[in-house]
């Protein structure tokens, strides 16, 4: 049995049965009073999909961010747990797991719902023919890809990504590997890493602000980036949204970039330079203090020279939300 399957909570149900409780989970019951239905209105599908590295701590840290995620946009959750050794059986069950989290008054109640199943990627069609029944096809559906195999994962990734409208990875988690998958329709990819980085990019955003837009073209030849362990994919978020801003007000000209890991703090950094190298513009993110500082090495009368303020990236909850909707 898998053990990533058996780290997430929930009920063993065979899957027949898991259809079954679905059908009736949340309806009324009698005059002593049931399943409190009104509460349970799912906005979306999401779709957590563990590849086989995936260790079962790790699996139950991401289950737990989805939950806390639903608490604020309810969702069915499906958890796929690619396991190679797993085997197929005639009797195939999974995981039900439901339950209701109460606001600051009852009024606020909310109820969700997560099923789970581990599958043998040879074997992924059956599987999902039997965990299509469990999407409400009435709602958009999200696919959530972490620590993903691509070797094991691209014969069945265009029927799998066919009836979504998102799919979300991590780059700081898949780095290289996510860029193998194939992209097939026209659903939008998301990364999370990219979306846990808008507070930095609010604040860099409006220390720019204080240039005019050709003068930060006229500077911006280089984009060179540094990053602590775990943040790789952040550092390649900013320093593409940065050059991509470059590229914007230079009409067309981007700048080319590079990123690399530097010490073992959590820190990000960024700089643009000029072809001379002689004007820099610095942004640096310590976020194990919370501190960040950006200088701009030739400001003038254009804006200040340089300032220091608070910086932390979106916690589990925020990133998904961004990620999704934005």
């Amino acid at each position: 049995m898998s053990e990533v399957l058996q780290a997430l909570p929930g009920e063993w149900l065979a899957i027949p049965e898991m259809n079954r409780q679905l059908r009736t989970m949340w309806e009324p019951g009698g005059s002593a009073g049931g399943a409190p239905s009104e509460f349970r209105a799912s906005q979306m599908n999401l779709l957590l999909h563990f590849g086989p590295e995936t260790e079962p701590r790790d699996a139950r840290a991401r289950f737990d961010e989805a939950i806390v995620f639903s608490q604020r946009y309810p969702c069915r959750i499906i958890v796929l747990c690619a396991d190679a050794d797993e085997p197929v059986r005639e009797r195939v069950e999974g995981k039900l797991f439901a339950q209701c989290y109460i606001g600051e008054t009852p009024r606020t109640m909310c109820c969700c719902e997560a099923l789970a199943v581990a599958f043998d990627p040879a074997e992924a069609a059956a599987v999902f023919n039997q965990v299509s029944t469990w999407i409400e096809s009435d709602l958009p559906s999200l696919l959530w890809l972490h620590r993903i195999d691509p070797k094991s994962l691209v014969p069945y990734l265009p029927a799998l990504a066919a009836r979504m409208r998102r799919i979300l990875y991590d780059r700081s988690v898949e780095g290289k590997a996510v860029e193998e998958l194939p992209r097939p329709g026209d659903v939008r990819w998301s990364d999370l890493a990219e979306a846990r980085t808008l507070p930095l990019r609010q604040s860099l955003g409006q220390y720019l602000s204080c240039f005019p837009p050709g003068e930060l073209a006229g500077q911006g030849r280089a984009i060179a980036a540094e990053h602590g362990p775990g943040l790789a994919g952040e550092a390649h978020a900013l320093a593409s949204w940065m050059a991509d801003c470059l590229e914007e007000a230079a009409g067309g000209d981007r700048p080319a970039t590079e990123v690399r890991p530097a010490g073992t703090d959590r820190v990000l950094a960024v700089e643009w330079r000029d072809a001379a190298g002689e004007r820099t513009l610095a942004f640096r993110a310590d976020l194990g203090r919370g501190q960040g500082t950006v200088e701009a090495r030739w400001a003038g009368e254009h804006g200040p020279a340089g300032t220091t303020f608070v910086v932390d990236l979106l916690g589990p909850r925020e990133t998904l939300g961004e990620a999704i909707f934005f």
